[in-house]
């Protein structure tokens, strides 16, 4: 009988694991050019879109306040910057009781502004958006 068992439940294993879904990751990308120090800066997603913003000028050694608003609820916003091949540490955003609104202060990197990338790492109804995204910062 317990031979019968045993395949009984490896099928039924089969069937649960080629059933399940897999985590999905979509690719985050700009809509146009990204001007997070002049409040343009819109980077898309499946659904979703963002609008980032740096709330001073980048300087180098400093923290950034960084404001990513959404008009969907997302689960969590993490992200960093890489500036001239250095990144600053990934660090989580706080949000507002709508998590709509996230805020986040990323060490700002040796600037280079001609060689300035945003990570981003966004999850939002159990999916995962992920991207980078090269900003001008003038």
């Amino acid at each position: 009988m317990a031979p019968f068992l045993g395949i009984g439940g490896y099928g039924l294993m089969d069937l649960y694991m080629t059933n399940r879904e897999d985590a999905k990751y979509y690719k985050l990308v700009p809509k146009g050019e990204c001007k997070p120090v002049q409040d343009a800066c819109e980077v898309e997603g499946r659904g979703l879109t963002l609008h980032i913003r740096f709330n001073e000028a980048p300087e180098s050694g400093k923290p950034l306040p960084v404001t990513v608003t959404s008009a969907t609820r997302l689960d969590d916003v993490a992200l960093s910057i890489v500036s001239n091949g250095n990144e600053s540490q990934a660090v989580g955003a706080g949000h507002d009781e709508y998590r709509k609104l996230w805020n986040t202060l990323p060490i700002m990197p040796q600037l280079d502004a001609g060689n300035t990338i945003l990570r981003l790492a966004i999850s939002e109804d159990g999916h995962m958006h992920l991207g980078e995204v090269s900003l001008v910062i003038n």
